[in-house]
C-alpha cells in the first residue's frame, strides 16, 4: 500500500503519458486517448439474440436517416391532399383511383409503424 502512495498510483487517474514518450507525437497520444475514451461500441450477445440486436441496430440506423424521414414526409402531405380531394371526385374511376392511393399510403404507414417499433422497441427505447 506504501508503494502504491509513493508512487501515486492510486491518488491520481492513470493517463499513460508517465510511460510514453511525449516529444513530437502528442497528436498521436491524444488520438489514442480519445479512440479509448470513445464509448460507441456495443457488446453483442451470443446467439440468436445477438443477431437480433444487430439486426434492431441497422433498423434504427435507417429509420434515423433523412432519406426516410423526407419519404415519410412525402407520403403524409401527399396523403392530406389525396384525402381533401376525395370528397371532390365524383366518378367511380376517380374514386377508385383515391382508393387505391388510400391503400397504398395506409401500407407505408404501416411499415414505418412497424420498423419503428422494431427498431425503437414498444416504449421507444
Amino acid at each position: 500500500m506504501k508503494d502504491l502512495k509513493s508512487n501515486k498510483i492510486g491518488s491520481n487517474n492513470w493517463s499513460g503519458l508517465s510511460v510514453l514518450s511525449v516529444s513530437g507525437r502528442s497528436f498521436a497520444i491524444e488520438k489514442v486517448k480519445m479512440a479509448f475514451n470513445n464509448q460507441d461500441f456495443d457488446i453483442w450477445r451470443k446467439g440468436i439474440m445477438g443477431v437480433l440486436h444487430a439486426g434492431r441496430r441497422q433498423v434504427r440506423a435507417f429509420i434515423e436517416t433523412s432519406f426516410f424521414n423526407n419519404v415519410i414526409l412525402l407520403s403524409v402531405f401527399l396523403n392530406t391532399i389525396i384525402l381533401a380531394s376525395q370528397n371532390l371526385v365524383t366518378s367511380t374511376s376517380g374514386t377508385d383511383l383515391l382508393s387505391t392511393f388510400n391503400l397504398v399510403f395506409t401500407i407505408i404507414f404501416t411499415v414505418e409503424m412497424c420498423l419503428k417499433l422494431i427498431a425503437l422497441g414498444p416504449m421507444g427505447i
